[in-house]
Formats: C-alpha cells, structure tokens, sequence
C-alpha cells in the first residue's frame, strides 16, 4: 500500500469567515442530529481540505463557487497525493455542506448538483467468514478460565446480534434480557434498538452474566465496575480498545484470515442471515441499518455465492 502525500494545510484562522461561519454551523447542525463525534470530525476535516481549496482559487464565499472551481477539485486532490477513498470521502462531504447551504439558503445555485467521484480502484467486498469458520473462532476461548468462558460470550453477542463494536462495548448488565432471548443496543446516533440472541450466546452470556462477571467485579476499585455487561481481569469496563487486540489474539492463534475483527463478525452475521432466507428488510433492522441500500454489499456476496452454486450444479449453466 503507497503511503499517501501529505497535503500541505493552511491554518483554519486564515480562512476567511464567510467559509468557516456557514461550516461550523452545518457541522454543529450534525451533531445536533446525532451523527457521532467520530463522524462529525472526519466530516470537519475534509470540509477544511475543501474550504482549503477554495481560498487557493480567491474564492471567499460560497456564492461564487462556479461549476468550474467543483470540477478542478479532483484533480487538484489527486494531484496533491490524495487516495482515491480519501478524495471519495471529500467530495461527498463537500456536496452535503452545498446541498445544506442551497436548502438554507445561503447559496441559490448549487454546482455540485450531480457532482460524483467514482474511486475507480475495484472496490473489494468486506471479509465474511464462512459458517464453518464462525463456529472455529467461537470455539477458541478456553471455557475452563474466567477470561476463556468471558471471551466466549463476547464472540457469540458480536456474532448472534451482529452488533457494531462499540455497541457491543456499550452494552449494559440490564441491557441484556436472557428469557426473552434480546438485548438492548444504542446505535449510531444514539439510536435504541432490540435485537435478538441466539440460543449459544444466549447459553454463553447466561453463564459469564451469573458465573463470570460477579467474580471480575469483586476485582474493581470502588465502582469502576458499575453496571457494565464487559470487564476485564481486573474489574474494569472491558473498551474497544481492548477488545479489538483480544480478538487478534485468537485470529492469529488460528487459521483464519488475519484481517477477521469484529466487524467481520458483524458482516458474516448479515450475510448468514440472508443466506439463510431472512427477509433483507429484518437484516437490516437488525444491523441498525436505516435503509436497505446500506445491505447491499452483504447481498453482492451472497449473489456472488448463488452464481457460484449455480455454475457447479446447474446442467446448462
């Protein structure tokens, strides 16, 4: 992988307001909708790139931006060592702040209007993990330890629920409900949904909830434990950071591809669901998803899937 070019950056106090006002106010306006902090500050930092940009053309106000100027911007960005995702990233954040501004106003001719860039770099699909390769990876903790029976339950919720990684690190003792079979998520947005679990993590979780948790939590200093559904060996909440090397120390002690993470899980979950017959509309509640467009990399595999089966079983194919 080539190392990407660093672009050189002006200082945002010497941009002129009438760019930085009118962004400020639009990233504000997406936190205030719930986009998460991550979100809202990558979006901040390609809009500088942008606004960077227009300041090295003259430009001072969003009202003199020409289809001209739009249309220069890839290949300045391309120019300047930017990756193909890292301009797809800018574009798209730019066109989002046009359209805001048209619709408040501020601009009364949009040039970005069907302004895209297409990475022209073969996109690959994510990673899915076969059932067989699931089952390898859940079967890796070693249930006759504390931390070995804790992991087991962490990998069956990531899998059974398809949880995001910080949904899963999220989660709460009173979020989980063991009879019903569910648990409680807060997604991106801080959005509430349930989502079920499957007999084994429901099985898994039972045993570290009653088992596993009240011993680790007897390790914690005052109430560092609280009611967090992870802890770690010495009683504390159990972070992404923590979790995301727990789980490269079982993929690198198997077979498995060593770009598996939590996010794989998440992905074969989805694409298990759909292979299974699940209907793409309960995928994606699921997942937190809020259309079924997000689905369609999960639905390109299993298409890509069927098209293999077809073409060894089917006589005329």
């Amino acid at each position: 992988m080539g190392i990407e070019k660093k672009h050189r950056r002006s200082r945002k106090s010497d941009l002129p307001s009438e760019l930085t006002e009118p962004a400020q106010r639009y990233l504000h306006r997406q936190s205030v909708l719930g986009r998460h902090p991550k979100t809202v500050n990558s979006t901040s930092g390609n809009l500088d790139i942008f606004m960077e940009f227009l300041h090295e053309r003259g430009i001072v106000r969003y009202q003199d931006i020409t289809r001209d100027d739009i249309d220069a911007f890839i290949p300045a960005q391309l120019d300047a060592g930017y990756s193909n995702h890292s301009v797809e990233a800018q574009v798209s954040c730019a066109r989002r702040l046009m359209t805001w501004l048209a619709v408040e106003l501020v601009i009364f001719d949009n040039p970005t209007v069907n302004w895209i860039f297409r990475n022209p770099a073969k996109r690959k699909l994510g990673l899915v993990l076969s059932v067989d390769q699931v089952r390898d990876l859940l079967s890796l903790p070693d249930v006759g330890t504390l931390i070995g029976r804790r992991d087991k339950a962490l990998l069956e919720t990531f899998y059974s629920a398809g949880l995001r990684l910080s949904e899963c690190c999220g989660l709460k003792v009173f979020d989980v409900n063991l009879s019903a079979g569910t648990a409680k998520v807060f997604g991106k947005g801080s959005k509430e949904r349930v989502v079920p679990l499957g007999k084994h993590a429901v099985y898994a979780l039972r045993d570290y909830m009653i088992g596993v948790r009240p011993e680790l939590a007897t390790h914690s200093r005052g109430h560092m434990a609280g009611d967090v559904l992870w802890l770690s060996n010495a009683g504390s909440p159990l972070t992404h950071t923590s979790v995301v090397p727990l789980i490269q120390r079982y993929v690198r002690s198997s077979n498995l591809p060593r770009e598996t993470d939590s996010h794989t899980l998440r992905r074969s979950c989805a694409t298990h669901l759909l292979q299974g017959g699940a209907h793409p509309a309960a995928v994606a509640e699921i997942l937190g998803h809020r259309c079924l467009r997000t689905l369609s990399a999960y639905l390109r595999t299993t298409i890509t899937d069927l098209k293999k089966t077809h073409e060894q079983t089917n006589p005329g194919a």
